[in-house]
């Protein structure tokens, strides 16, 4: 079975290994903030991984286009397909953070609360 570390690295490869040591407090909170808190990991259905790994790398997107814009400053005047390289990384994360919300926003129509007890429910 495939981890949320795994969904996220395969989703934004160089990012994951970018923040790698940090990449865990990213998970922690996309499962806070998608009501998942103190569950683990095996215990989440595919959909709700896949969720979770959305969420993580959407907050992944920010401190993303700071490192690339960073770059950008430091390459400036050393080699221009440096440059070109960071900008288009930039332009990338713009798109993937918009795929991202779309994904996001069509796993939560997907996955549905049976009552108050939390329980998740997938709608087929």
């Amino acid at each position: 079975m495939v981890t949320i570390n795994e969904l996220i690295a395969a989703k934004m490869p160089d990012e994951a290994e970018i923040f790698s040591s940090s990449l865990e407090i990213f998970i922690s909170e996309a499962m806070a903030l998608a009501g998942f808190d103190g569950k683990v990991e095996g215990d989440l259905s595919d959909i709700e991984k896949s969720l979770i790994a959305d969420m993580a790398a959407e907050s992944l997107v920010m401190p993303s286009l700071s490192h690339y814009k960073k770059s950008i400053k430091k390459a400036e005047g050393e080699d221009a397909g440096s440059v070109e390289y960071f900008d288009d990384k930039l332009e990338w994360l713009k798109e993937i953070k918009e795929i991202l919300k779309e994904s996001i926003r069509v796993k939560w129509d997907k996955i549905s609360w049976f009552g108050s007890i939390g329980v998740p429910m997938l709608l087929v």
